[in-house]
């Protein structure tokens, strides 16, 4: 299930993150919201969270939200980046403790919110979202170079 808020053009997210699901090969059963919403930090475009990380839960409840303000090209960096979070919490390989640890295929890293310099998750979600970004159609060269500015 996927559910879109905050944005006029809903469908058409819609559509993006569905295929974004299909190309990332996520077969694990997701509740899905992407929130575009005014109510980020500053310095933030985007930010994944699981609701739930029992293994005993039927489906993970995963919250995406993006920064409303971002031009188009920018959101379809971003919101490509946050897909891949959101394939690592499906997966169980990224998970957040109760403790507010991060955890990373299986090995706990710090308490959220510490420094996210070089963390492995992001730099998986860089190298893997240049690749899906290519595949869709409003891409362009010059969104592709600045795909590494986000963080």
């Amino acid at each position: 299930m996927v559910v879109v808020m905050g944005i006029d053009d809903s469908l058409a997210i819609k559509r993006q993150v569905t295929k974004y699901l299909h190309v990332l090969d996520v077969k694990e059963k997701v509740h899905l919201s992407v929130c575009f919403t005014e109510v980020l930090p500053t310095y933030v475009e985007g930010m994944t969270l699981c609701l739930n990380t029992s293994e005993s839960e039927p489906y993970k409840i995963i919250r995406v939200r993006i920064n409303a303000h971002l031009e188009p090209i920018q959101r379809t960096l971003v919101l490509a980046h946050e897909m891949i979070h959101v394939r690592q919490f499906a997966r169980g390989e990224l998970r957040v403790n109760s403790k507010h640890k991060v955890i990373w295929k299986g090995k706990t890293f710090w308490t959220v919110g510490g420094s996210r310099t070089a963390s492995p998750w992001e730099d998986e979600a860089y190298q893997i979202s240049k690749f899906i970004v290519k595949q869709n159609p409003i891409a362009s060269k010059a969104s592709l170079a600045s795909a590494g500015k986000h963080r």
